[in-house]
């Protein structure tokens, strides 16, 4: 509170004490004189001088009144306040002439002794009813008291009715009434009482600060800074630099405002405004960082908004270099920032550091800040603490506003954000189950509400079911054309279904708006990779008996870029190489190598391989490879194959030059990722006039599924049935057999697209052979996965099993190495 009295009371004095301080033991002539050096004086030096000669005249005769009436005069008048106010039982009992009452009044006032100043200026207002200073230091006693609302009602009652009716000397009392209105923070009343002080005093330097700074604390920055420009030389560079800087700030906020609400590009057009203006202002006020930090912090949340997410990171780096302290608004921008960059745990680190800045008492406010961490924890490998997070978010929200209010209860959409945003989080964190089950409860309860909808759409993805994604986002896209999550989720869905062409054009349009949207970000990284080569090799090195091949195998394809210019986007070129090797039990190695150039087609439900091929060590070989595969639905698939140059024989059918041709078909089925089944059959003609037939079928569940670890199992049926069985290659009349698979995985680590995973595998069985009785088979795996950008993934392990062949058991050991990518 800004105390505003006029002094021209406090000098009154000036002007009757000679008359009245005339007494035996001080000369007039010597008062005279000491009186007549104050005049025109205000600073307390120049004072000094007669206050201690009015000191020594009051030792030398302390009855005197009027001395001790001028001394508190002079000593409220040079600022010693506590001084002035030791004269004020006296004056006030006393009934002491006006000028030291007011002298002793605002002494009190300005000591904050405010009843004594109450007490003080009641009594000068009764002695001089028309001196509006008085009454003006009774709002200000009672403003000190908190006494708000009296206070403002008294001052109201001491102004004209009507503004046009103000006239200088209520200059006083405005100014007192617009620091009531300060306690109440009505800034805007507060403004347009100094903005009527103005109009009455247009040079008053106090009213035009006031104005400025109530527009500012307004909200009204642009008009602050407008306002403070006019009166330029009453501010300090200090003042006029967080003027500007809110200014700026405001900026941004609008700018924010508007990249929320649009999804034009022109949805920028605001922060680019604000980035503009941030560079003016730390032009004219200096670079240094120490110097005018906020002007920093500013640019930091505007390059994040505008999608410049490497430059804020730049920019908040270089403040932590200079160990400049950072608000927690800033730290929010620069966490959001490097979520975007991959770089989850400095994002969790600096999300952590902001709440713990920020304080627990508004945490409803952050959950936007806090869904940020809870995805941060999960991208950095702590899902129990990004978990705890979804729970402790989603328990700090009332399901329902205004509840048992007839006529607004309503669902409460920061309780729903929660809801979903949990359920989403168990969709990546593989608890797919869990998921599905809270979305069909809350989708039940609002089937239209978009996020419900995209979150349902993501877990169909996540359940291998991509055409009931395609349907819902589409559906969702027709609903809202300019939804980000239903165009952007419809693009993956298509590209899921090989609708390559169609996601490409879904791109442009939001990429070019949302450049800042990380979904956008992942989903053109995607289309860039399937529109890229890529490759697929698998090799298994082998010795011992293998059951129905060679003992080596390498099988390497090479996938052209999809042939948009010549046939369309499903279309590419491939050129296969198969090469098969082993040793026969004489000890002599026996090798075959195939290539082949051909075409792969994939579309929405149908993929198709087919190849020419030539057996590189056998003139004379030749033939075609088809397989294609039939999509019914995201349930049921159809296969089939031709291969009329068989490479993967076994040895000793390698070693006498036999060759072979095979048809296969086959049916699988699909709950959904954890459960499916399958059935095939296949034939095999060998050139020795041997027919193999072989039929099998499968059972796959899931049994345990998180983050971390994973566990299936498979059980197997299979029966096969040989024409011949003179042959020198294993070649059974009949044998059946049964296996189960146990299969362990452990997620060891990962980082984005980059992953370490390991993996057992057991599987133990039975063997029957006619003529040879039933045996037990077994066998033992382990493996390693390395997942890497460019969807390059490299899997390599090491096994050995066992199975009976021809009543005797026989042991296998092998490696394997498997290695696919796009090629860039």
């Amino acid at each position: 509170m800004t105390i505003y009295v006029s002094i021209k009371p406090l000098l009154a004095f000036l002007a009757i004490s000679p008359v009245l301080a005339a007494t035996a033991s001080v000369l007039q002539k010597d008062y005279d004189a000491v009186v007549q050096t104050t005049k025109g004086k205000l600073s307390a030096a120049q004072l000094a001088p007669a206050i201690e000669q009015l000191r020594l005249w009051r030792i030398a005769d302390p009855h005197n009144k009027r001395i001790a009436y001028d001394l508190a005069a002079l000593l409220d008048k040079s600022g010693d306040y506590q001084s002035a106010e030791s004269y004020y039982q006296q004056i006030i009992q006393e009934n002491a002439p006006a000028y030291a009452i007011n002298a002793v009044a605002h002494a009190a006032l300005k000591n904050k002794h405010f009843s004594e100043a109450e007490k003080a200026y009641q009594l000068l207002a009764e002695k001089t009813p028309a001196d509006i200073n008085a009454h003006v230091g009774l709002v200000y006693a009672w403003m000190g008291q908190q006494r708000i609302q009296q206070a403002f009602d008294y001052a109201s009652q001491h102004l004209p009715s009507g503004e046009q009716h103000y006239k200088l000397n209520d200059l006083p009392m405005l100014v007192a009434l617009a620091e009531i209105e300060e306690e109440r923070k009505a800034w805007l009343q507060v403004a347009s009482i100094y903005q009527q002080v103005l109009k009455l005093n247009p040079k008053f330097r106090y009213a035009q600060r006031g104005l400025v700074f109530a527009l500012s604390r307004a909200g009204m920055a642009y008009l602050a800074k407008q306002t403070a420009d006019q009166y330029s030389s009453e501010f300090t560079e200090t003042e006029k630099y967080q003027l500007a800087q809110e200014k700026g700030a405001k900026t941004i906020y609008f700018g924010e405002a508007q990249i929320a609400y649009e999804n034009k590009p022109s949805r920028f057009n605001t922060i680019d405004i604000a980035l503009a203006e941030n560079k003016e202002i730390e032009a004219q006020f200096g670079t240094q960082l120490g110097e005018f930090p906020s002007i920093k912090f500013d640019r930091i949340v505007a390059l994040k908004d505008r999608g410049y997410m490497q430059e804020a990171v730049q920019l908040y780096r270089t403040l932590v270099e200079a160990d400049v302290t950072t608000p927690h608004y800033v730290k929010f921008a620069a966490a959001d920032a490097y979520l975007f960059l991959e770089q989850a745990e400095t994002a969790r680190d600096l999300y952590l550091l902001g709440l713990k800045q920020y304080g627990d008492t508004d945490l409803d406010a952050l959950q936007d800040i806090r869904i940020s961490l809870m995805y941060a924890y999960s991208e950095a490998g702590q899902y129990q603490e990004a978990e705890a997070l979804a729970d402790q978010i989603l328990t700090s929200q009332r399901p329902v506003m205004y509840k048992n209010v007839v006529g607004l209860e309503q669902a409460n959409p920061d309780y729903l954000l929660a809801y979903v945003n949990k359920a989403r989080l168990k969709t990546s964190h593989d608890r797919l189950d869990s998921a599905e089950n809270d979305l069909k409860t809350v989708r039940a309860q609002a089937p239209f509400n978009s996020d419900i909808r995209s979150a349902w759409s993501s877990l169909e993805v996540a359940r291998d079911h991509p055409r009931a994604a395609l349907d819902e986002f589409s559906l969702m896209s027709i609903d809202n054309p300019t939804s980000v999550d239903a165009t952007v989720g419809r693009g993956q869905a298509l590209l899921n279904l090989n609708e390559f062409a169609q996601a490409k054009q879904l791109l442009p349009s939001v990429q070019e708006a949302n450049p800042e949207n990380k979904a956008i970000h992942n989903y053109a990284e995607r289309l860039a990779n399937y529109g890229q080569p890529f490759y697929k090799i698998e090799t298994t090195f082998g010795q011992g008996a293998a059951v129905n091949g060679a003992d080596s195998l390498v099988d390497a394809t090479i996938y052209s870029a999809p042939l948009t210019n010549v046939l369309n986007d499903h279309f590419r070129l491939l050129s296969h190489l198969v090469y098969a090797r082993g040793e026969t039990p004489d000890d002599i190695t026996a090798s075959r190598s195939r290539l082949g150039v051909g075409l792969d087609y994939r579309a929405r439900d149908i993929t198709l391989e087919a190849e020419v091929n030539h057996t590189l060590n056998h003139p004379n070989y030749s033939g075609v490879a088809v397989q294609v595969g039939w999509n019914l639905s995201d349930t049921w698939l159809l296969q089939a194959a031709i291969d009329t140059n068989v490479i993967n024989l076994p040895t000793i059918a390698l070693a006498e030059d036999i060759t072979a041709k095979e048809a296969r078909m086959g049916v699988a089925w699909s709950k959904n990722e954890s459960r499916k089944a399958g059935a095939g059959f296949s034939s095999m003609r060998f050139s020795d006039s041997n027919r193999r037939n072989r039929a099998d079928i499968w059972w796959m569940e899931r049994w345990i599924s998180n983050p971390v670890f994973k566990f299936d199992t498979r059980l197997s049926l299979a029966a096969s049935t040989n024409s011949e069985t003179d042959r020198n290659y294993f070649n059974p009349e009949r044998d059946d057999g049964g296996n189960l698979e146990l299969k362990a995985e452990w997620l060891m680590w990962r980082n984005y697209r980059r992953s370490f995973i390991q993996r057992g595998i057991v599987d133990v069985g039975q063997y029957w052979q006619r003529g040879f009785g039933r045996g037990e088979t077994a066998g033992l795996r382990y493996e390693h996965q390395w997942n890497f950008e460019s969807e390059t993934e490299l899997t390599y392990g090491l096994g050995r099993n066992f199975q009976p062949y021809d009543g005797a058991r026989e042991y296998r050991s092998y490696v394997y190495l498997n290695l696919s990518g796009r090629i860039k």
